[in-house]
This record gives C-alpha cells, sequence and structure tokens, in this order.
C-alpha cells in the first residue's frame, strides 16, 4: 500500500466518534487490542479512556475499599465477604505490619515493599535515599505508578515536602523550625528542574529523574510554608494516562508528566483552602482527576467536588457537585460503631 493510501486511511479513522472506534477496537482479540494501542495515539488514547485494555487484566467488580482514617495507624478494609478472595486490611503477610502509604490499580506502596493484597504477593524496595535538597528542611513522600495496561513494571516515585513541625516524625526535623536559613527561604517552590528519586521495578534500582516545571511556582518556600496552617497526614495522588497527579504544600496540586519529564503547579480551586475545620481529598472518578472538600461548621457540613480540565491549554477545576450532608449526620444511627450487620463488612482491625 502507498504512503499515501496509508495517510488518507489514518485521517479517516479520525473522523470516528471515539465511542465508534471504541466499539470496533472492543471486539479485538486482547492480543490484537494490546497491538492496536501502540499504532498511533488517538487510539492509545481511546483505549485508555474507556479501558478496553484494562478490563482483561483487572476484576471487573469492586471486591473492597482500603479505607485510611487520619487518628488510626493502618487502614481498615471495606469489604463484601462474599464475593471475590480473602483480604486481610491488616497485611498480615507483611513481617513488619507497615502502615500503608499509597495505592495505584490494586497494588500497595509500603515503605519497605510493595504488595499486592488480592494474592499476598510481596515484592521488597530498596531502602530511600535521603532527601537531595536535604533533610533538616525536607522530606520525601512515596507514591507508586502502575499502569497494566502499558506495562506489568512499577514504579516507586519519591515526591520532596517541606518539613514541618507539626507532621509525621517532626522531631527529626525540627531543626528547620529553630535555624531557618534565609537563603534557603528565598527559593522558590517547587524549583523549575526538580529532582526526584525513582524505583523501577524493571531495574531493582534507585535512580535520579529531573522534571522541569512549566509556568509559574506556588511562590517561595517561606510563603509556602506560611500558606500550610495545618499540614496533612495524608497527600493524596492520582496515577492516569501516564500523569502523577499530587496535593501538594499550600493546597496547591502538582501535574507530573511521566512521558515528556515535564510537570506543571496548578492553583487549589477556588473557595477550597484547607484549615482545621476543611479536608481536601484528591482522587480519581469518570477517568478524570477530581478533589473533594468537606467544610464544617457549626450550622451546614458542605460536600463539595471539582474536576480537572484542560480548557485553551490550561488547566482548571470546575465545581460539578455540592451538597449539605448537614441532615444526614444528623441522623440518630450515623455513629453506629459496627458495620457488620450487612452485606459489606469494615475490618476493624485498629482496635
Amino acid at each position: 500500500m502507498e504512503s499515501g493510501s496509508v495517510q488518507e486511511d489514518e485521517d479517516l479513522t479520525r473522523l470516528l466518534p471515539g465511542d465508534a472506534l471504541a466499539g470496533i477496537l472492543r471486539r479485538l482479540p486482547h492480543r490484537s487490542l494490546a497491538v492496536s494501542r501502540c499504532v498511533c495515539k488517538a487510539w492509545r488514547d481511546v483505549t485508555d479512556y474507556h479501558r478496553l485494555l484494562l478490563l482483561h487484566l483487572l476484576p471487573r467488580s469492586v471486591g473492597g475499599i482500603f479505607i485510611r482514617y487520619n487518628c488510626h495507624f493502618r487502614w481498615e478494609f471495606f469489604a463484601r465477604p462474599t464475593t471475590g478472595p480473602a483480604i486481610s486490611g491488616e497485611v498480615d503477610y507483611d513481617p513488619h505490619r507497615s502502615p500503608v502509604e499509597d495505592h495505584c490499580n490494586g497494588l500497595l506502596l509500603l515503605p519497605d515493599c510493595v504488595v499486592n493484597p488480592s494474592t499476598q504477593w510481596r515484592s521488597p524496595v530498596p531502602p530511600r535515599p535521603p532527601p537531595q535538597m536535604g533533610t533538616g528542611y525536607f522530606h520525601n513522600d512515596g507514591y507508586l505508578v502502575f499502569d497494566p495496561s502499558v506495562l506489568l513494571d512499577y514504579e516507586v516515585i519519591l515526591i520532596p515536602r517541606i518539613s514541618h513541625k507539626n507532621e509525621p516524625g517532626h522531631h527529626l526535623y525540627s531543626r528547620c523550625w529553630d535555624e531557618l536559613d534565609p537563603a534557603i527561604e528565598k527559593l522558590e517552590w517547587p524549583p523549575s528542574l526538580w529532582k526526584v528519586a525513582v524505583f523501577s521495578s524493571r531495574t531493582g534500582q534507585w535512580e535520579e529523574r529531573s522534571f522541569l516545571r512549566e509556568g509559574d511556582a506556588i511562590g517561595t518556600i517561606a510563603d509556602t510554608r506560611s500558606q500550610s496552617s495545618l499540614q496533612l497526614e495524608n497527600r493524596y495522588g492520582v496515577h492516569l494516562r501516564g500523569e502523577l497527579v499530587v496535593h501538594c504544600e499550600a493546597g496547591f496540586v502538582m501535574r507530573i508528566s511521566l512521558s515528556n519529564n515535564t510537570y506543571q503547579v496548578i492553583k487549589p480551586p477556588e473557595g477550597a483552602k484547607v484549615s482545621r475545620s476543611k479536608g481536601f481529598y484528591l482522587g480519581e472518578s469518570g477517568n478524570a482527576v477530581c478533589c473533594a472538600l468537606l467544610d464544617r461548621s457549626r450550622h451546614a457540613c458542605w460536600l463539595r467536588i471539582w474536576f480537572l480540565k484542560e480548557t485553551h491549554g490550561r488547566m482548571e477545576w470546575a465545581l460539578k457537585h455540592q451538597t449539605n450532608l448537614k441532615h444526614v449526620l444528623a441522623r440518630p444511627d450515623h455513629r453506629r460503631s459496627y458495620l457488620n450487620d450487612g452485606p459489606w463488612i469494615l475490618q476493624n482491625i485498629n482496635y
């Protein structure tokens, strides 16, 4: 076939609506579907958006949900005991009984290993390197990146954070409050060239990877520290379509492109400033990044949900839902301590 005909065929496929092309690709055998995903960017995006390949690699039904309460050391497991394999939220096959730090597409990240709770498979991770920007001012948060529709290898990415006195393990970094360095305080944050440590299961080693910032910084280190009046114990992250989106200090969000080694700073939604009465949660819904804010007051408890979208090359938050939960929380049965009398059971492993 001549090159001109190939180009013409490619243009014709782009005229098809995304749902129509997804319907065609869905009929292919698994191996042919994986090969077709590599034909062009348009086919890859359709395959990933509709999760055509992911359905063949992961279960289609939810067997349970890991839940992290801020006041508890270990994650609870909220599950349907009559479906799927028996999964323990205690991760009792880990000899150290370590807390879960992150999760991605069925795998859990622990401080020294990655585990699959469905199969009790466990893979050790070498000791983590210290923060490259200095342990006095910074510490690392670990995030897991795993997309079985692309590769069966996984990565652990350490994101540097500004240390604060009221964060877990703050005694290790207390000197950053006692001996603040004016030269460091004036540096922009996050830096224009972000150097992070990445562990790859393919190589079994930690390596340094640099990401170039696109756009402006959020401010200086001193500005970020002053705006972070309440440091959250959990910094949530979402891995979606080759990007890692993480919640950072002062409420801003960082969008990291793992394909071209760039990142972008995104300001929090308007009105979503975190305080002692507000909780900010980053997650995924409908194949899109979203954030939820629970705003409690004496007379109301507002739940607001924003979705991240790209408009004319800019990333913006769009408010999709808001509701007052005060009437729900006022019900006399909302404080029940035991959830073992229904189809879903909470494994209360902390008590």
